[in-house]
Protein backbone atom coordinates (compact mmCIF):
# COMPACT_ATOMS: atom_id res chain seq x y z
CA UNK A 1 0.00 0.00 0.00
CA UNK A 2 2.85 2.40 0.78
CA UNK A 3 4.29 2.02 -2.74
CA UNK A 4 0.93 3.14 -4.05
CA UNK A 5 1.05 6.12 -1.68
CA UNK A 6 4.55 6.98 -2.94
CA UNK A 7 3.39 6.80 -6.53
CA UNK A 8 0.40 8.99 -5.82
CA UNK A 9 2.55 11.58 -4.04
CA UNK A 10 4.90 11.79 -7.03
CA UNK A 11 1.99 11.92 -9.50
CA UNK A 12 0.34 14.69 -7.50
CA UNK A 13 3.56 16.72 -7.79
CA UNK A 14 3.81 16.02 -11.53
CA UNK A 15 0.19 17.01 -12.15
CA UNK A 16 0.55 20.18 -10.08
CA UNK A 17 3.64 21.08 -12.09
CA UNK A 18 1.80 20.49 -15.39
CA UNK A 19 -1.07 22.71 -14.26
CA UNK A 20 1.37 25.40 -13.19
CA UNK A 21 3.08 25.29 -16.60
CA UNK A 22 -0.26 25.69 -18.35
CA UNK A 23 -1.21 28.60 -16.09
CA UNK A 24 2.18 30.25 -16.63
CA UNK A 25 1.79 29.88 -20.40
CA UNK A 26 -1.64 31.53 -20.24
CA UNK A 27 -0.20 34.38 -18.14
CA UNK A 28 2.58 34.94 -20.69
CA UNK A 29 0.03 35.10 -23.50
CA UNK A 30 -2.06 37.55 -21.47
CA UNK A 31 1.07 39.63 -20.94
CA UNK A 32 1.69 39.88 -24.68
CA UNK A 33 -1.97 40.75 -25.28
CA UNK A 34 -1.86 43.51 -22.66
CA UNK A 35 1.14 45.11 -24.36
CA UNK A 36 -0.45 44.76 -27.82
CA UNK A 37 -3.71 46.28 -26.63
CA UNK A 38 -1.95 49.23 -25.01
CA UNK A 39 -0.02 49.83 -28.24
CA UNK A 40 -3.26 49.76 -30.22
CA UNK A 41 -4.96 52.14 -27.79
CA UNK A 42 -1.93 54.43 -27.80
CA UNK A 43 -1.96 54.50 -31.60
CA UNK A 44 -5.63 55.47 -31.61
CA UNK A 45 -5.01 58.22 -29.04
CA UNK A 46 -2.05 59.48 -31.07
CA UNK A 47 -4.11 59.70 -34.27
CA UNK A 48 -6.98 61.36 -32.43
CA UNK A 49 -4.64 63.95 -30.93
CA UNK A 50 -3.12 64.63 -34.35
CA UNK A 51 -6.58 65.19 -35.88
CA UNK A 52 -7.61 67.47 -33.01
CA UNK A 53 -4.47 69.57 -33.42
CA UNK A 54 -5.04 69.84 -37.18
CA UNK A 55 -8.66 70.85 -36.60
CA UNK A 56 -7.63 73.42 -34.02
CA UNK A 57 -4.97 74.84 -36.35
CA UNK A 58 -7.50 75.13 -39.16
CA UNK A 59 -9.96 76.89 -36.85
CA UNK A 60 -7.27 79.41 -35.95
CA UNK A 61 -6.52 80.00 -39.62
CA UNK A 62 -10.20 80.25 -40.59
CA UNK A 63 -10.75 82.91 -37.97
CA UNK A 64 -7.84 84.92 -39.35
CA UNK A 65 -5.43 84.18 -36.51
CA UNK A 66 -1.83 83.60 -37.53
CA UNK A 67 -0.15 80.51 -36.10
CA UNK A 68 2.42 82.32 -34.02
CA UNK A 69 2.61 83.49 -30.44
CA UNK A 70 -0.27 82.34 -28.25
CA UNK A 71 -2.04 80.17 -30.89
CA UNK A 72 1.23 78.38 -31.57
CA UNK A 73 1.73 77.89 -27.81
CA UNK A 74 -1.77 76.42 -27.55
CA UNK A 75 -1.03 73.95 -30.34
CA UNK A 76 2.36 73.04 -28.84
CA UNK A 77 0.76 72.44 -25.44
CA UNK A 78 -1.91 70.25 -27.01
CA UNK A 79 0.76 68.25 -28.82
CA UNK A 80 2.73 67.81 -25.59
CA UNK A 81 -0.32 66.68 -23.62
CA UNK A 82 -1.24 64.24 -26.37
CA UNK A 83 2.26 62.76 -26.33
CA UNK A 84 2.08 62.41 -22.54
CA UNK A 85 -1.24 60.60 -22.82
CA UNK A 86 0.11 58.22 -25.44
CA UNK A 87 3.22 57.46 -23.37
CA UNK A 88 1.05 56.92 -20.29
CA UNK A 89 -1.06 54.36 -22.16
CA UNK A 90 2.05 52.57 -23.40
CA UNK A 91 3.63 52.63 -19.93
CA UNK A 92 0.52 51.14 -18.37
CA UNK A 93 0.57 48.33 -20.94
CA UNK A 94 4.24 47.61 -20.32
CA UNK A 95 3.63 47.56 -16.55
CA UNK A 96 0.67 45.18 -16.95
CA UNK A 97 2.75 42.94 -19.21
CA UNK A 98 5.64 42.95 -16.75
CA UNK A 99 3.34 42.04 -13.86
CA UNK A 100 1.84 39.12 -15.77
CA UNK A 101 5.27 37.84 -16.80
CA UNK A 102 6.41 38.01 -13.15
CA UNK A 103 3.31 36.09 -12.08
CA UNK A 104 4.02 33.43 -14.71
CA UNK A 105 7.53 32.92 -13.32
CA UNK A 106 6.14 32.62 -9.79
CA UNK A 107 3.56 30.10 -11.00
CA UNK A 108 6.27 28.03 -12.71
CA UNK A 109 8.40 28.03 -9.55
CA UNK A 110 5.37 26.96 -7.52
CA UNK A 111 4.86 24.03 -9.89
CA UNK A 112 8.46 22.93 -9.54
CA UNK A 113 8.20 23.24 -5.76
CA UNK A 114 5.10 21.03 -5.80
CA UNK A 115 6.96 18.42 -7.84
CA UNK A 116 9.91 18.44 -5.47
CA UNK A 117 7.53 18.31 -2.52
CA UNK A 118 5.80 15.27 -3.97
CA UNK A 119 9.14 13.54 -4.47
CA UNK A 120 10.14 14.48 -0.92
CA UNK A 121 6.91 13.07 0.51
CA UNK A 122 7.44 9.86 -1.45
CA UNK A 123 10.99 9.60 -0.12
CA UNK A 124 9.69 10.11 3.42
CA UNK A 125 7.06 7.43 2.87
CA UNK A 126 9.78 5.06 1.62
CA UNK A 127 11.99 5.88 4.60
CA UNK A 128 9.09 5.15 6.97
CA UNK A 129 8.47 1.82 5.19
CA UNK A 130 12.11 0.81 5.52
CA UNK A 131 12.26 1.81 9.18
CA UNK A 132 14.78 4.56 8.53
CA UNK A 133 14.47 7.02 11.42
CA UNK A 134 13.74 10.64 10.60
CA UNK A 135 16.65 12.77 11.79
CA UNK A 136 14.25 15.45 12.96
CA UNK A 137 12.37 13.09 15.26
CA UNK A 138 13.64 11.52 18.42
CA UNK A 139 12.79 7.96 19.32
CA UNK A 140 12.16 6.95 22.91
Amino acid sequence: MSYLTMGMQIMQGVETMKAAKQEASAQKKQSALAVQESERTAGIAEEENKRNLQRQGLQFLKSGVRLEGTPLSVLAEGKERGAETVESIRGAGRAQGSLLRARSHITERGGRAALYGGIGKAAQTYANMEGIPDKGKTTS
